[in-house]
């Protein structure tokens, strides 16, 4: 999707990056099995983050195995391949097509010759997820609407994506409850948990697109694009990035702390017993990191790399 969701490398343990580790390389794997080699260039951060929401929404088995890289000759763990990673691997396939669409329709030139190649993996993961990929194409049809309006309310626009990506959620967790114990098992509805589960997502969501708006504001000022926070502060002068941010940051403030909380608090509504505190550092941790990240680069932020440079086993911080 985007790159702005994942963990704080600075934070996190040894045990958590493992495991976040292994549920990309997972996701890797299956994108390769469900829709091929070439597909496998769209497994992203946010899309593992997903994953771990979603294992915790459905309580699935999860077996792990060793595989090597394409890029990195030594044996690696992976979670073994199996239905939910299939099904993360066709949504993934799913969002990267639509955001590759809606960056083409802005008139970026970059995701033309990416999207053309990722056609026959798209036309696969749309038979199996129709509904899901309904989903998201309604979701970017309001979105596409209200930026031709030029709304001014970020929160009214981030509100398209951050619904897309809940009912994306929801949508995959009822086709993969296969539990009692699962929160979307119509025989034992968890409520609370399910509710929690929507807001966590809603909220990332919401969070990925105003990062993403407020780390492309300068290049879309340059290209005369609509951008919402353009929409609601046209002040943006000569200072550039840097500037602008500094001339309103206490609303961005409030505005990425609001959204954070709410994202934390809907996980804390959930039973977690898979990845808890991995999830816990990703979305309290590494969302106040992403957006330490952003109010201070003067440029927009380069493309995301997570490496462990955590806690040692004796609790102290250091690199590995």
């Amino acid at each position: 999707m985007f790159g702005y969701v994942l963990p704080d490398e600075k934070t996190i343990t040894k045990r958590d990056y493992v495991m976040f580790q292994s549920a990309y390389c997972g996701l890797c794997m299956s994108t390769k099995k469900s829709c091929g080699n070439i597909a496998r260039l769209t497994t992203n951060y946010d899309s593992t983050v997903l994953g771990l929401l979603l294992l915790e929404a459905t309580k699935p088995d999860v077996e792990f195995d060793t595989v090597r890289c394409i890029g990195d000759f030594r044996r690696k763990p992976c979670v073994k391949d199996f239905g939910l990673w299939r099904t993360l691997a066709d949504l993934n396939v799913l969002l990267c097509h639509y955001k590759m669409c809606d960056d083409v329709a802005d008139g970026g030139s970059k995701h033309r010759i990416m999207r053309h190649v990722l056609k026959k993996p798209y036309r696969r993961a749309k038979e199996r997820l129709a509904d899901e990929d309904r989903i998201i194409s309604d979701g970017y049809t309001r979105l596409r609407a209200m930026e031709a309006e030029r709304v001014a309310s970020v929160d009214r626009v981030a509100d398209c994506f951050a619904v897309l990506l809940r009912d994306l959620a929801v949508s995959a967790a009822k086709h993969n409850s296969d539990k009692k114990e699962a929160y979307y098992n119509a025989e034992n509805p968890d409520e609370l948990s399910r509710e929690g589960f929507g807001e966590a997502c809603y909220n990332i969501g919401k969070f990925v697109y105003i990062a993403d708006a407020l780390d492309d504001v300068e290049e879309d000022v340059k290209a005369k694009r609509y951008n919402p926070f353009v929409a609601v502060w046209n002040d943006f002068g000569k200072g550039g990035r840097a500037a602008y941010i500094a001339a309103h940051e206490k609303e961005l403030t409030f505005m990425f702390a609001s959204v954070r909380n709410r994202a934390v608090a809907g996980l804390n509504k959930m039973r977690l017993t898979h990845a808890g505190d991995l999830l816990r550092n990703i979305i309290d941790n590494g969302l106040s990191r992403k957006t330490e990240m952003l109010f201070g680069s003067k440029k927009k932020l380069p493309s995301p790399t997570f490496r462990y440079n955590g806690r040692k086993e004796d609790g102290k911080q250091g690199g590995q």
